[in-house]
């Protein structure tokens, strides 16, 4: 059995927590420059990324390589509108989220155990007598 850390995909994790450290930063910076209210949308794009990255990055979650797609391009949209204060931390967490969809879309990790199910390069075929008779 996996280890419950092995089950995470430290791509997704760590895009999911630079979004979430980016949304502290980004208040702070406003709150720094004397506006008490940042912008919503800014927050909510932040907040449903760090999401969808965050749900994207265990393994075993269905349908992550589109959570990883969208956050990903979520954040590389945010991160090029805001390149010149907190823009290049977010197109960097935006560019692990397309990374880490990419690798979930190729199928399971490298060394993650079987499920015990052929599949169809391993497909079993059934034996015909001809085969059995030549391994006698």
């Amino acid at each position: 059995m996996k280890s419950p850390i092995r089950r995470i995909d430290p791509l997704a994790a760590l895009s999911a927590l630079i979004a979430l450290l980016m949304t502290v930063v980004y208040v702070a910076v406003i709150r720094s420059q004397g506006d008490d209210s940042p912008a919503w949308w800014v927050l909510a794009v932040l907040i449903g990324a760090a999401g969808l990255a965050g749900a994207g990055a265990r393994q075993d979650t269905a349908r992550r390589a589109p959570m990883l797609a969208v956050a990903g391009a979520l954040l590389l949209l945010l991160g090029f509108l805001a390149i010149f204060s907190i823009g290049l931390p977010v197109v960097a967490a935006g560019l692990l989220a397309l990374v880490a969809a990419v690798r979930a879309s190729q199928g399971p990790p490298v060394g993650a155990e079987s499920s015990g199910r052929p599949t169809q390069g391993n497909a079993m075929r059934p034996t015909s007598t001809t085969d059995t008779e030549a391994d006698t």
